[in-house]
């Protein structure tokens, strides 16, 4: 089941794969649906950017930035149908101390998280302006 606007990371990370040579070293991962597979790619890491539907108050679409230990703490609350939250991921990473040294989360607050496909227009207008250098 899909939930629109949780399928912004993804989108996002299409358009990096399609607009930008990428040096080897760098790994794009749908971790979407991979559950607990994806400690795997996170315990690796040296560094890690996720981009991904965030709840941190703010207006539909706004772009939220969070880094370090501040991601822990605000990514408590559930927003998918995923098995594993990425949450859950970090905390078991703090758990195995397989942390990447250096971590940062990019993301749209999400403006509907009703099952459907398509990102709200709220949120593909903010994605749109981040593509064009415009931020979020």
């Amino acid at each position: 089941m899909l939930l629109r606007d949780d399928g912004l990371g993804i989108r996002a990370l299409e358009y990096l794969q399609d607009r930008y040579n990428l040096p080897p070293e760098v790994r794009c991962v749908d971790g979407g649906v991979l559950g607990l597979e994806l400690l795997a790619h996170v315990a690796g890491a040296t560094h890690l950017l996720a981009i991904d539907a965030v709840r941190d108050g703010q207006a539909p679409g706004t772009l939220v930035r969070l880094e370090g230990e501040e991601i822990p703490k605000r990514l408590s609350l559930k927003l998918s149908m995923h098995q594993v939250s990425f949450a859950d991921i970090l905390a078991l990473s703090q758990l195995r101390g397989a942390m990447p040294p250096r971590m940062v989360v990019w993301g749209w607050w999400p403006a509907h998280m009703e099952s459907g496909v398509g990102l709200s227009p709220e949120v593909e207008a903010r994605l749109g302006r981040a593509r064009r250098g415009g931020g979020g």
